[in-house]
């Protein structure tokens, strides 16, 4: 399992943003995307205030996922991905 997360980590970072342009196409799909970003986030080295800021952006997103509310997770990805770029 840990493999496959690893492999969907690096498909999606060397895809860059195209991939979180349309919403998830499943509950599985927006969690990997949650998942992604948060890596993307982690690795960005971020000021703390950002950070928790960003961190309380992906609960949301989580539960947005967990829901199955694929479109409300669309806006908050791209909120999320500009947050990441503008951080």
């Amino acid at each position: 399992m840990m493999k496959y997360i690893t492999a969907v980590v690096l498909t999606l970072a060397l895809t860059s943003g195209a991939v979180f342009a349309a919403p998830p196409a499943s509950k599985d799909a927006c969690l990997e995307q949650a998942f992604a970003l948060a890596e993307k986030a982690a690795a960005k080295k971020l000021a703390t205030d950002m950070q928790s800021k960003i961190e309380g952006q992906l609960t949301a997103l989580e539960a947005k996922c967990a829901a199955d509310d694929l479109a409300g997770a669309e806006g908050d990805i791209k909120t999320i991905e500009a947050e990441i770029a503008g951080g």
